[in-house]
């Protein structure tokens, strides 16, 4: 019973102090992107992507019958670490792009711009899929939910922070010029 006991303690305090990890990446990173970028909105948009993707993440391991271990709570500070690349480069361009192009052909151009390197960013980060084949099925959760996350943050990049640029730009334009 001692073993045991210890490591059921081991894997209860690794996914609690994950769920604090998360909450702290984010409140970090919006921190971080509210200096770089100059506006604190742009850090609050900075992490609803990947709020959202690390939020359909634990959903999905729920509908799946996932449990959540210390594998798979790990997993989501990488879901933060990788997918903050995708708000950085959309963010990074709007602004650049509001310098120079009409507020009404703004979005659009932001999403042709970036929108195919996020994809391919992400693509990329889904070779991480290849885990799917490993005979240890917590990495196979490892392997599955990093290509769903990939496609939950980048399709979030590109949808939900595009619409919410788009509602807010008056917002967001004004303070760039």
């Amino acid at each position: 019973t001692g073993m045991i006991v210890i490591l059921r303690d081991l894997v209860i305090m690794i996914v609690r102090s994950s769920a604090l990890s998360i909450i702290f990446s984010l409140i970090v990173i919006g921190i971080i992107a509210s200096i770089f970028f100059k506006r604190i909105l742009w850090g609050i948009l900075a992490v609803i992507p990947l709020t959202s993707a690390v939020i359909i993440n634990f959903g999905f391991m729920g509908y799946f019958g996932i449990e959540l271990s210390h594998i798979t709570a790990i997993l989501s500070s990488i879901i933060i670490g990788v997918g903050v690349d995708f708000s950085i480069h959309y963010i990074a361009q709007f602004r650049r792009l509001s310098r120079t192009i009409d507020k009404n052909k703004l979005s659009r151009a932001v999403v042709e711009d970036v929108g195919y390197p996020i994809i391919l960013d992400a693509g990329s980060n889904m070779g991480l899929g290849a885990l799917l084949f490993s005979v240890f099925l917590p990495i196979q959760y490892i392997g599955g939910l990093m290509v769903f996350a990939m496609l939950a943050t980048s399709i979030g990049t590109l949808t939900v922070l595009s619409a919410l640029a788009e509602l807010l730009k008056n917002r967001l334009v004004e303070r760039n010029s």
